[in-house]
């Protein structure tokens, strides 16, 4: 197995299972890095690109860039607050931006990890518990992000099949499984969840590799 530099870009999500994922890769001699923060939803990542390439200088990119960014869906849950996902075509552009810098930057060696749904019934619960609505109100807005959580996975799979970038399905693999891998507040990954997406984004770089 080669020496080589992978980079881990994406939200909150990707934090829980960061630490995971470098253990792992450790034990085939790779190292990873990725930044302290989240990356944010697809505009955000696309705005930072450049910057995390410069700096971390991979030999490898896995990133995650949905429409919105688990930090939201987290923020909306608790405050009843609407929430827009970046624009189809704007994501569409962003997407595509993203795959091209990161194959000129690293060639074959580029892993997409789909964004995962909510768990409806913990999204409504936590909505109930910060008193942010009703619960009509937190079933309709877990029912929406859903949605375009899915549409949006659709089209970076597609978009990213043109490129021949790998993409990790992590959305369609943990929606069976929500009740073991997604937290109380139906966005964030319980332990299960933590280790079942630290496989998958491993299973997914080392194939690139």
């Amino acid at each position: 197995m080669p020496d080589l530099h992978v980079l881990l870009l994406g939200d909150s999500l990707r934090l829980s299972y960061q630490a995971r994922v470098k253990t792992l890769l450790a034990q085939d001699g790779l190292t990873l890095d990725g930044p302290a923060g989240s990356t944010g939803n697809s505009r955000a990542c696309r705005e930072g690109a450049e910057a995390w390439l410069n700096t971390y200088r991979p030999d490898l990119v896995c990133f995650a860039a949905g429409p919105h960014a688990a930090d939201d869906a987290h923020l909306i849950a608790t405050t009843g607050g609407r929430l827009e996902p970046v624009d189809l075509a704007d994501y569409e552009g962003d997407i595509l931006h993203l795959g091209e810098l990161f194959r000129r930057h690293c060639g074959r060696q580029v892993v997409f990890v789909t964004m995962p749904p909510v768990h409806v019934e913990r999204f409504v619960a936590a909505h109930a518990r910060h008193g942010a609505g009703t619960a009509a109100a937190g079933r309709d807005l877990a029912q929406s992000l859903n949605r375009s959580i899915k549409q949006y996975n659709d089209l970076a799979f597609t978009l990213l099949g043109q490129l021949n970038i790998m993409v990790t399905r992590l959305g369609d693999l943990l929606s069976p499984r929500a009740d073991d891998c997604l937290a109380d507040d139906g966005v964030h990954l319980s332990p299960a969840g933590v280790e079942l997406a630290a496989r998958m984004v491993v299973g997914g770089i080392l194939g690139v590799v």
